[in-house]
């Protein structure tokens, strides 16, 4: 609500791939003092999903192989980061304005520093019976598990914050490697089966999720029971709605939500 208020654009990222027996969901959250980190979360985000794509099964291994894919991954984020920021970014009119940069007619493309770009990444992969989660930053990623006719929610990863409040880091910071968490697991296990993720900004963290517990809101099972229910477009409309009449109440922020359920 309060960057609509002030005009400011959506610095959320959100992006679904299927691709084979793999899918995914992704979210990232530009940094609030960064002017273009929305730029830089729609990168994260797809070029994010690209990587896992690629590499999914070396997150599977050894303290050292799941340290490489880490490596990998973030290296490779923050080299796409850092040559978008060099290269320039074809800002709105409305950003140039704002941020008192070169009209178009003077520059198609405006540089700037990889800080400009900062960004978390919220990512969840499932192919076959395996799944990866990558976290960096704040934020919340939770599985819904399954056994028997019993249904439960659990927080996978919670919220990387910094030393003070609203602080958090970034796939841009020097330090991103380290605080890039990598959670494996597999989707079966005994009677217990994982049957949805949900990851969500630190908007609707606000709102779902008991730090002080580490619980998640028992109403995220009704997202998890209607994205079985209803098509995408519908289920998108049902989601938007909920932001908008629920969730937007109790927070200025931004406020993404991606969800991934079995059928």
């Amino acid at each position: 609500m309060g960057h609509l208020a002030t005009g400011m654009p959506c610095q959320d990222q959100v992006g679904t791939c299927v691709c084979g027996d793999l899918a995914m969901i992704a979210l990232s959250d530009g940094a609030g003092s960064a002017p273009y980190s929305h730029y830089g979360a729609y990168i994260a985000v797809h070029r994010g999903m690209e990587l896992v794509l690629r590499y999914f099964d070396e997150a599977f291994g050894g303290k050292n192989q799941r340290s490489a894919f880490t490596r990998r991954i973030v290296k490779a984020l923050q080299r796409d980061l850092r040559e978008a920021a060099l290269l320039g970014i074809n800002l709105t009119d409305k950003e140039r304005e704002r941020n008192n940069e070169a009209s178009r007619g003077e520059a198609l493309l405006v540089p700037c520093t990889i800080k400009d770009l900062a960004c978390t990444l919220l990512l969840v992969a499932v192919k076959r019976n395996r799944f990866l989660i990558l976290h960096t930053g704040d934020g919340v990623v939770g599985i819904e598990y399954a056994q028997w006719s019993r249904r439960w929610l659990e927080v996978a990863s919670e919220p990387t914050n910094g030393a003070f409040a609203n602080e958090t880091q970034f796939v841009t910071g020097v330090a991103a490697e380290e605080n890039t968490r990598l959670i494996t697991g597999s989707i079966n296990k005994g009677a217990r089966e994982v049957v949805g993720f949900i990851a969500m900004s630190d908007g609707p963290e606000m709102a779902l999720y008991a730090k002080k517990d580490r619980l998640i809101a028992r109403s995220c099972q009704k997202l998890f029971d209607a994205n079985r229910r209803y098509t995408t477009e519908v289920m998108n409309s049902k989601l938007l709605g909920t932001i908008r009449n629920s969730i937007q109440k109790k927070t200025s922020d931004d406020c993404s939500i991606a969800l991934m359920t079995s059928r």
